[in-house]
């Protein structure tokens, strides 16, 4: 593929819009590097709403997790209120963890 080689009138504008400190490309290049600044944008669009997401679903699991724990404390302190023995308790919690 050759190099574009812009006429003299072209040449004269080029050099007139550099001297005011515009940078003249053609439009092809123009049109290239919009579409690469676009996808560069949607690729960090869509890094934020991934982000975003990991971090309510982290949330939501540690929310989880404090609710079943909490939840394990009050089934082990009823059962020690009952009269269950400690050990019991915590063979049972081996025995289900097998």
């Amino acid at each position: 593929m050759s190099r574009y080689v812009p006429t003299s009138e072209q040449q004269l504008a080029i050099d007139t819009l550099a001297l005011a400190g515009y940078s003249v490309v053609r439009q092809r290049t123009y049109n290239a590097l919009c579409e690469r600044v676009r996808l560069a944008e949607c690729y960090r669009d869509m890094e934020i709403e991934r982000r975003e997401s990991t971090e309510r679903w982290a949330r939501r699991e540690c929310d989880e997790q404090r609710r079943l724990s909490d939840r394990l404390n009050a089934v082990c302190y009823a059962a020690t209120a009952l009269g269950v023995p400690i050990r019991a308790i915590n063979q049972a919690l081996d025995a289900s963890s097998t």
